[in-house]
């Protein structure tokens, strides 16, 4: 059979269901704007997150549940059963833009957002409480919401100057909810901003980093990787996997001469072949050993 759809706005997302034979199951169509990403629950729940800059109905049915940005890109995050009947939809932003990076679920289900914002953001979805965060220039914000759409915590790793900044690329969880965040870093960076800091100094143009929260969002651990030395020497991990046992596979990019092992008394160096960017392929322990 045939199942048109017309797009109402340049960039309109477009979410479909299909089964195991390719048989249309459902559609969803016009929310939203360009990026969307999703995630499915051990129940079947469908999770839809990315970012809208005009009036978007989240609701697939008859019915409508609108919501409006604040000014540019705003964040939605919403969640539906497998029916794709819509359970709840919120929303992040200000009169800039703001940027999703990255959605995951935790065993519960409870959805965890990476991305970018500046000015001050309200980070808690919910219309009758906040939680405002202000970037100092275009900063990475990671947010906890629960399963039934309730605001749980958020962090945030802020630029103390334009050419000391976090920029986060990738963010995972292990089978007991805890977090892991790895992306590149330059200059004197805090990574705990919420608690006691922890200051890390990246020794090449930008390093790599690995950071581990529980379930609450309070920093476990948190290392460095990377150059001996300034002079286009760039770091950074792209993709992190927890296995069952709990070790800790990284893949990234790296240029020059970079240590890899965390400890201040060892170190294991690998030289890019060529002078050019090459992958890496790198595997740490709970310990954060090499």
């Amino acid at each position: 059979g045939v199942a048109n759809e017309t797009s109402t706005t340049t960039g309109s997302n477009m979410f479909v269901m299909y089964d195991s034979n390719m048989n249309l199951l459902n559609r969803f169509v016009n929310f939203g704007r360009f990026k969307t990403l999703c995630e499915v629950d051990n129940s079947g729940n469908i999770y839809l997150a990315g970012s809208f800059d005009a009036v978007s109905d989240f609701d697939p049915s008859a019915a409508t549940y609108t919501l409006n940005t604040a000014g540019g890109f705003d964040v939605y995050v919403a969640k539906y059963n497998s029916s794709m009947a819509l359970q709840w939809v919120g929303q992040m932003g200000n009169s800039a833009t703001e940027t999703l990076k990255q959605l995951k679920l935790d065993a519960n289900g409870n959805p965890i957002l990476l991305g970018e914002f500046s000015g001050t953001v309200d980070f808690d979805i919910s219309s009758t409480s906040t939680y405002t965060i202000a970037a100092v220039a275009t900063d990475n914000f990671l947010v906890r919401i629960s399963a039934f759409g309730l605001f749980n915590w958020a962090r945030h790793y802020q630029l103390s100057t334009v050419s000391s900044n976090v920029t986060g690329d990738y963010v995972n969880v292990d089978s007991n909810n805890n977090i892991y965040f790895t992306g590149g870093f330059s200059g004197t960076k805090n990574f705990n901003n919420n608690g006691t800091a922890f200051n890390m100094i990246a020794t090449g143009d930008v390093d790599g980093f690995v950071e581990k929260l529980d379930n609450t969002g309070t920093q476990q651990w948190c290392f460095r990787f990377g150059g001996s030395a300034a002079g286009y020497n760039y770091t950074g991990g792209h993709c992190i996997a927890i296995e069952n046992s709990g070790q800790i596979d990284l893949i990234g990019s790296m240029r020059a001469v970079n240590d890899f092992d965390p400890s201040p008394y060892d170190s294991v160096s690998v030289v890019a072949y060529g002078g050019f960017y090459n992958s890496f392929i790198a595997k740490y322990n709970q310990l954060k050993t090499l």
